[in-house]
Protein backbone atom coordinates (compact mmCIF):
# COMPACT_ATOMS: atom_id res chain seq x y z
CA UNK A 1 0.00 0.00 0.00
CA UNK A 2 1.61 3.32 -1.29
CA UNK A 3 0.80 5.96 1.46
CA UNK A 4 1.10 10.03 0.14
CA UNK A 5 1.44 12.44 2.27
CA UNK A 6 -0.07 15.94 0.87
CA UNK A 7 1.51 19.27 2.24
CA UNK A 8 -0.39 22.07 3.60
CA UNK A 9 0.03 25.52 2.66
CA UNK A 10 -1.79 28.70 3.55
CA UNK A 11 -4.12 30.10 0.85
CA UNK A 12 -2.34 33.35 1.16
CA UNK A 13 0.77 31.70 -0.02
CA UNK A 14 1.70 32.49 -3.37
CA UNK A 15 1.10 29.69 -5.91
CA UNK A 16 4.82 29.86 -7.27
CA UNK A 17 6.18 29.65 -4.28
CA UNK A 18 4.70 27.10 -3.80
CA UNK A 19 5.34 25.33 -6.87
CA UNK A 20 9.02 26.45 -6.79
CA UNK A 21 9.58 24.54 -3.72
CA UNK A 22 8.12 21.60 -4.09
CA UNK A 23 9.61 21.12 -7.46
CA UNK A 24 13.08 21.74 -5.80
CA UNK A 25 11.77 19.35 -3.39
CA UNK A 26 10.74 17.03 -5.71
CA UNK A 27 13.81 16.76 -7.72
CA UNK A 28 15.97 15.55 -4.03
CA UNK A 29 14.07 12.94 -2.53
CA UNK A 30 13.76 9.39 -3.16
CA UNK A 31 10.27 7.62 -4.75
CA UNK A 32 9.30 6.82 -0.98
CA UNK A 33 9.17 10.27 0.29
CA UNK A 34 8.07 12.13 -2.62
CA UNK A 35 5.02 14.29 -1.54
CA UNK A 36 1.50 14.65 -2.93
CA UNK A 37 -0.21 17.51 -4.30
CA UNK A 38 -0.48 20.67 -2.00
CA UNK A 39 -3.58 21.17 0.21
CA UNK A 40 -4.23 24.94 0.83
CA UNK A 41 -6.21 26.12 3.99
CA UNK A 42 -7.52 29.42 4.53
CA UNK A 43 -5.93 29.45 7.80
CA UNK A 44 -3.56 27.65 10.43
CA UNK A 45 -5.22 26.47 13.51
CA UNK A 46 -2.47 27.51 16.83
CA UNK A 47 -3.08 26.16 19.95
CA UNK A 48 -2.48 28.70 23.60
CA UNK A 49 1.47 27.59 23.06
CA UNK A 50 1.88 28.68 19.20
CA UNK A 51 1.68 25.14 18.16
CA UNK A 52 -0.34 23.76 15.34
CA UNK A 53 -3.40 22.29 16.14
CA UNK A 54 -3.00 18.86 14.13
CA UNK A 55 -6.31 17.25 14.94
CA UNK A 56 -8.10 20.37 14.02
CA UNK A 57 -5.95 20.54 10.61
CA UNK A 58 -7.20 17.00 10.12
CA UNK A 59 -10.40 17.62 10.40
CA UNK A 60 -10.51 20.72 8.27
CA UNK A 61 -8.83 18.71 5.53
CA UNK A 62 -11.15 16.01 5.98
CA UNK A 63 -14.51 18.04 5.62
CA UNK A 64 -13.13 19.66 2.45
CA UNK A 65 -13.88 16.75 0.28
Amino acid sequence: MKVCFSPIWKATVDPRVIETTLACYQRLAPGFRRLGPPVRVDFLPFGELGKIRRKALAEMIRNRA
